[in-house]
């Protein structure tokens, strides 16, 4: 079988698959993420497949880029930016895309999201499958602007041609069958767990460290944490909250609201990490604590649990109560309220609560390991296909 995947997918997250003088260019080329995307390429990859990956770039004065290994190829087309590209429906985007569909000949193309990879996959006339990795309307309703707004409206537009759709977790599925109208059948395959997971050998410090990886936007609901993190330290006096991610790092509005309210004590603003500084900070975290009011699926989780720490999540934050197996995984509490996550995280400090280490491991690598969901992944085709 031939797959062709088309989505966000920096060819740097594939280096271990191209050929070596393709390896070191790629590990300098401004890919455009997709670590689920880039995860799922490895699994089908070791599982035999033939991958071609089909996705764009920022830099549209590059051209078309190509990146060869032994059974994998990518294919970088440029990438207009936003704004230009969503006046038009993406449309240059979308004729770029396709032709290099077309050039590869795949059996099957899987789109991921239902932007312009989708419009691309239903533009080359192949047998082609959907993921859908966000809600379009939720988005536009957490983030009321042009944008997201005509993101919607692409959205809408890709949605009649989408035939075999995908989700990453039943939540998702749900959002798509009431907001989109969404009436054939989903299919739920979850994200699979990163490799460079492996890589994780815990030793947790002592003082204790509570972390949490997200960004400073209000769905993520950090602020929460940070009050709730003052009673921690009640009993944890010498207790560190290490915070990763965009808009949580020193000097940012957040961390200047918690010195001017009192509440920056012990608490670190780490920012944004490379993968590597947040499979370290993974490593020395005694408890890991998720905030989220919603997440379409929850990587940052699924991680934590695979590492096999201590994790609390939100008992009603959208899909992180299924890759928790509803509490059999981690601790889920009433993430709106700061002194349930205050009692979570101490019962999670004193081992009074919640499955902690080798059946939190267990339970990841059941549902959640590369080959179970890549083996869901090609049943999916073959079925498509008729096979």
């Amino acid at each position: 079988m031939h797959v062709a995947i088309c989505g966000p997918c920096g060819p740097d997250g594939l280096t271990s698959l191209l050929y070596p003088s393709d390896a070191r260019r790629a590990c300098d080329f401004p890919g455009f993420g997709g670590t689920a995307v880039q995860q799922i390429v490895r699994s089908l990859a070791s599982a035999g497949i033939r991958v071609s990956v089909i996705t764009t770039a920022a830099d549209d004065s590059l051209g078309r880029t190509d990146f060869e290994g032994p059974s994998v190829h990518v294919a970088v087309v440029p990438r207009r930016g936003a704004g230009d590209a969503i006046r038009d429906a993406y449309r240059q985007e979308r004729r770029e895309l396709s032709a290099a569909i077309r050039d590869e000949k795949p059996d099957i193309v899987h789109a991921h999201w239902t932007y312009e990879f989708e419009l691309a996959a239903q533009d080359a006339g192949l047998p082609h499958v959907t993921t859908a990795r966000d809600a379009p309307a939720t988005i536009f309703r957490h983030s009321r602007d042009r944008y997201r707004l005509a993101r919607w409206g692409v959205a809408m537009l890709a949605r009649p041609g989408i035939r075999e759709l995908s989700t990453p977790s039943p939540y998702m599925a749900q959002k798509w069958r009431r907001q989109m109208a969404y009436r054939r059948p989903i299919s739920v395959i979850p994200n699979p767990i990163p490799t460079d997971l492996a890589a994780v050998h815990r030793a947790p410090t002592d003082p204790p460290v509570i972390l949490e990886v997200a960004d400073a936007s209000p769905r993520k609901n950090v602020w929460t944490l940070i009050r709730a993190f003052k009673d921690v330290r009640a009993y944890y006096p010498r207790a560190r909250l290490r915070l990763v991610g965009d808009g949580l790092g020193e000097g940012s509005p957040m961390s200047t609201r918690a010195k001017s309210e009192g509440l920056a004590e012990g608490v670190m603003f780490l920012g944004r990490l490379s993968r590597s500084g947040v499979v370290e900070q993974l490593s020395i975290a005694s408890v890991f604590a998720h905030v989220s009011f919603e997440e379409w699926f929850g990587s940052s989780v699924l991680e934590a649990v695979t590492a096999g720490l201590p994790t609390l999540g939100g008992k009603n934050s959208g899909a992180i109560p299924y890759v928790l197996g509803g509490g059999e995984a981690g601790l889920l509490v009433d993430v709106s309220k700061p002194t349930e996550v205050s009692r979570g995280i101490l019962e999670l400090l004193g081992g009074t609560a919640g499955p902690q280490g080798r059946s939190q491991v267990q339970f990841a690598r059941r549902h959640f390991d590369g080959a179970v969901v890549c083996r869901q992944y090609i049943n999916w085709y073959s079925r498509t296909l008729g096979f």
